[in-house]
C-alpha cells in the first residue's frame, strides 16, 4: 500500500470473488514501520485493510455490482490494536462474510442517518451543456422563457422554430436542479392512478390526460431524429405493479381495472400476473421510453441563440409589469 495513496484488495469465497478499495484522503501509516508493516501483512492476507479515518470503499461483487458507501464509521478496533486517535490509521477487519456483514452494518448506519451516501446526480456528471452568459443589457425579444429544465429549453426551441424571437433565462445553470435529478423515465402513465383520474375528471378527460403524455413522447423522438442528437433515446415497455413485499389489499383488483381503463381509451396496456425480474403482479405499458435528459437538452439549446434569441444563465426575473407584461430580468449574484 502506498502512504496517502489508494489501496485495493480482494478475495474469493470459491463462489464469488470480492473487492474492497479504500480511497484514503489522510495519510496511512508509513510502511516501514511496525504498524505499517503489520496492515501491509494483512492486506497480503486479503483479509483485512489498513486505512485512515476518512475513507471511502467501493465493494465489488463478482464484478456485477457497485455500491458506493464511506465507511469511517465502520473502522472500530480489531486483533487487539487499538484506536491510533482522530484522523490517523485505524484497522479495518474484513472477515470471511464481509460482504454480507459490511451491508447489513451500512443498511443500518443509512437507516440511522449516521453517514451520508453519495448522490451526485448519474445525469450532471455524464454530460456536460456549455454556459451561457449572464443577462448585461437590454434586450427585445418576442417571448421570454422564464426556467432552464426541459419545459422551459422545450418551449425556446418550438418558439424559434415558429418564427418568434426568444429570450430564456435561468438563474442558476441550465438543467441543474429537477431535470438533472430525474429518473429519465418518459411515460404517458401519470402519478395518479387512472382509475383515479377517470373518477374525477370523467374518462374522456383521463384518456386525454395520457393522449397528451404520449404526443409528449412522440414529440422527443421526433426532434431526437431531426436535430441528430445523441441522448440514448430508447423505447421500452414500462410497468406498474404491486409494492414489493407488502402487497396492500385490493391492489390487484385496482390494476386490473386500469388495464382494463387504458384498453379502451386505445393505450397498449395488458395485466400481468407476474412481471419480469421482480415476479408480482402488475401492467405493462408498451412503447414507451428512456433517454439521457442533459444529453437530449444539450442538443436543443445549442439551436436556440441566435437571429435575434438568446440563452442567459445566472440571471434572474425579478418583478413583472402586468400593464405592459414586461418582464424585468436581473444577474443573480
Amino acid at each position: 500500500m502506498c502512504a496517502g495513496g489508494r489501496a485495493r484488495s480482494s478475495w474469493s469465497d470459491g463462489r464469488q470473488t470480492f473487492a474492497v478499495r479504500c480511497l484514503t484522503q489522510g495519510n496511512l501509516q508509513r510502511s516501514d514501520t511496525p504498524l505499517g508493516a503489520q496492515a501491509r501483512g494483512l492486506c497480503s492476507g486479503a483479509r483485512e485493510i489498513w486505512a485512515s479515518d476518512e475513507v471511502a470503499g467501493v465493494m465489488n461483487s463478482g464484478g456485477a455490482r457497485q455500491m458506493h458507501y464511506p465507511i469511517a464509521p465502520l473502522l472500530h478496533r480489531c486483533n487487539g490494536i487499538p484506536s491510533l486517535g482522530p484522523r490517523r490509521a485505524r484497522l479495518i477487519c474484513i472477515f470471511a462474510e464481509a460482504p454480507k456483514r459490511f451491508l447489513l452494518k451500512a443498511k443500518r448506519l443509512v437507516a440511522n442517518d449516521e453517514f451520508k451516501m453519495r448522490s451526485t446526480s448519474y445525469w450532471l456528471e455524464t454530460a456536460r451543456i456549455r454556459s451561457f452568459p449572464a443577462l448585461n443589457r437590454d434586450i427585445s425579444v418576442d417571448v421570454l422563457v422564464i426556467g432552464g429544465g426541459i419545459t422551459g429549453i422545450s418551449t425556446a426551441y418550438l418558439l424559434k422554430q415558429s418564427g418568434l424571437t426568444v429570450a430564456l433565462i435561468e438563474r442558476t445553470r441550465l438543467t441543474t436542479i429537477d431535470t438533472g435529478h430525474t429518473t429519465a423515465h418518459l411515460t404517458y402513465v401519470t402519478d395518479t392512478r387512472l382509475h383515479t383520474l377517470a373518477k374525477n375528471l370523467g374518462v374522456d378527460h383521463a384518456g386525454a390526460a395520457w393522449d397528451a403524455g404520449a404526443a409528449t413522447l412522440d414529440e422527443i423522438e421526433a426532434l431526437v431524429q431531426a436535430e441528430k442528437i445523441d441522448c440514448e433515446f430508447t423505447r421500452l415497455p414500462a410497468y406498474l405493479h404491486v409494492p414489493l413485499g407488502r402487497a396492500k389489499s385490493g391492489e390487484t383488483a385496482k390494476l386490473k381495472e386500469d388495464a382494463d381503463l387504458a384498453q379502451k381509451m386505445g393505450f397498449d396496456a395488458a395485466y400481468l400476473n407476474s412481471i419480469p425480474h421482480f415476479g408480482v403482479p402488475g401492467i405493462r405499458f408498451a412503447n414507451q421510453a428512456k433517454f439521457h435528459p442533459r444529453k437530449y437538452l444539450g442538443g436543443l439549446i445549442e439551436t436556440v441563440p441566435g437571429n435575434g434569441s438568446h440563452v442567459f444563465e445566472k440571471t434572474a426575473a425579478r418583478e413583472l409589469f402586468r400593464q405592459s407584461a414586461t418582464p424585468v430580468a436581473q444577474d443573480f449574484a
